[in-house]
């Protein structure tokens, strides 16, 4: 067995003296800079904004009582189950921080000590598309939530493989969440020339049944980048549609969200995606079913899926639960042919709206014969959270907003030799020290780049990065404007462990953006501090 050593990250534990009150300038502004304030900014998806002390202030209670909660930042599975990628969490230590903040009158302190407040460009990641599809212009008119369609056609001649796709909302105050299907039926442009407005309403899904579900965006999500040599297939002559979630009070607000898609030029190995897990009959449906939850009542449900055995290993890259209003609480596992379990993905407390896509930090590799296993609840009293009927009523599976459903989607693709080594997630690689480089393409997939050291930076800062293979790289850094104000023009490195020197001192102090583009394709930003 190959054995890697990489060196662990540095833990900085901060204690308070007894004598020294919790404030926001140099307590809870980091925590809400680094954590929040990406949605909760002007113009952001946040109901309101949390850059200014004012702001905190004023929220002082919901900060707190949603951070207790653990309902803020939104991530809904359980992290002792399962790790994913991009998991947005406080620590207990930042929570106990806002709890003593809060409890203390939620002062300001010193305000010369806070942190420089943070800007947000919101520019795109993907900076080459090979597609951009922007919906038309619509306006909401409805007083409560809204699930709307937009059949969007990117014009395929031939099946493509997407490798990379970034949802670029047009109003982030009230784009709630997208899912991104494809319909190569034809049923979804039926629909919407239906109807006289810009697409569809649709609740659960986009009312096409055989419609594949591709990707998501939900507020503070980046770009999507399938792990390299991996895709979806794209089919000729299917369309695209996204189904956009627009919160109650968003009426007489407009949006026009655009979804960039980039084409890789060479066949890849495929990621299917499919509901393994599902409420139908056959094999992966309910083993207990129909899906029905009387008025009044708590039930649990489960379904089983059988991996053919003459399938080979899986690579499982992602899982997507998804349940109605009255769904409580879902999970899913897997049991190997000599019984042991693999965990996958466990929510405890579902919220609809909050739908995720769960990227593994690697590759789960399930062995042939194995047996993948759901479970859901739902709460069909009338103490139910997001209860539609009052009173309850009959629940039933179906696609409307009052009906209910239990799907877990599977991607995967077929495993080769070292899957399980692949890298998904870079923010577990730290600077890797004694790493035979001949095996660095098993460990790291695509170029990575580290957070810039030192953040905030004054007179210079080091760009550290981790690369698969001999790589062309180029940095960027744009200002607030999405202008460059400076540019480390291309270099050749060698595989593994590389950095470069970005010198600030004529800077002005404020927040910039540090694109890496490597010339594989792969584009990476991050965040910078200048302060002089």
């Amino acid at each position: 067995m190959k054995k890697f050593l990489l060196t662990s990250g540095i833990a900085i534990i901060v204690s308070l003296s007894f004598s020294q009150t919790v404030n926001w300038a140099e307590h809870i502004a980091p925590i809400l800079y680094k954590n929040c304030t990406t949605c909760h900014h002007d113009g952001g998806a946040g109901h309101f904004s949390l850059i200014n002390y004012s702001d905190a202030f004023n929220n002082a209670f919901s900060i707190h009582y949603k951070t207790q909660a653990k309902e803020m930042p939104p991530f809904p599975s359980d992290p002792t189950y399962r790790k994913f990628k991009d998991e947005r969490r406080l620590t207990d230590s930042e929570i106990q921080l806002i709890t003593d903040w809060f409890n203390n009158g939620a002062p300001m302190g010193d305000s010369t000590l806070a942190p420089a407040k943070p800007t947000y460009t919101n520019l795109p990641e993907i900076v080459t598309p090979s597609k951009v599809l922007q919906m038309p212009t619509y306006t909401v008119t409805a007083t409560n939530d809204v699930y709307q369609c937009f059949v969007l056609d990117p014009q395929l001649t031939q099946d493509v493989f997407l490798d990379a796709y970034e949802v670029i909302p047009g109003n982030r105050e009230i784009v709630h969440h997208v899912l991104i299907y494809e319909d190569t039926t034809g049923q979804s442009t039926v629909k919407d020339a239906q109807t006289q407005e810009p697409g569809y309403t649709s609740f659960g899904g986009i009312g096409v049944m055989s419609a594949r579900l591709l990707g998501g965006w939900v507020p503070g999500s980046n770009a999507s980048f399938f792990p390299r040599n991996m895709g979806v297939k794209l089919h000729k002559n299917g369309k695209i549609v996204i189904q956009v979630h627009y919160p109650a009070g968003s009426k007489n607000k407009a949006d026009s969200t655009t979804l960039r898609l980039r084409f890789s030029n060479s066949t890849l190995r495929e990621i299917n995606i499919d509901p393994a897990l599902h409420y139908f009959g056959g094999n992966g449906g309910l083993t207990n079913g129909p899906l029905v939850i009387n008025a009044g009542e708590v039930k649990t449900f489960y379904n089983k899926y059988d991996i053919p055995s003459y399938y080979p290993k899986l690579s499982l890259i992602y899982l997507a639960p998804h349940m109605h209003l009255i769904g409580r609480s879902i999970m899913a596992f897997a049991v190997t042919p000599t019984n042991d379990t693999i965990p996958l993905v466990k929510i405890p407390n579902w919220d609809f709206r909050w739908q995720m896509f769960y990227f593994n930090q690697k590759p789960v590799v399930v062995p042939p014969g194995s047996k993948l296993m759901g479970k859901a609840t739902y709460d069909n009293t009338a103490t139910s959270p997001f209860q539609p009927n009052d009173p309850p009523k009959k629940v039933t599976a179906g696609e409307a907003t009052t009906d209910e459903m239990f799907l877990v989607y599977f991607g995967y693709t077929l495993y080769e030799n070292g899957d399980e080594n692949i890298v998904i997630d870079s923010s577990i690689i730290q600077q890797p020290t004694g790493i035979n480089t001949n095996d660095l393409e098993e460990i790291i997939t695509t170029a990575q780049f580290l957070d810039p050291l030192p953040n905030p930076a004054q007179n210079q800062t080091k760009l550290q990065f981790v690369l698969p293979k001999q790589e062309t790289i180029l940095f960027q850094v744009f200002d607030v404007n999405g202008k460059i104000v400076s540019e480390i023009k291309p270099v050749s490195y060698e595989k593994g462990f590389g950095e470069t020197t970005l010198n600030t001192e004529k800077f002005s102090s404020g927040n910039y953006i540090i694109r890496m583009v490597s010339n594989s394709g792969k584009t990476v930003s991050k965040q910078l501090l200048v302060e002089h």
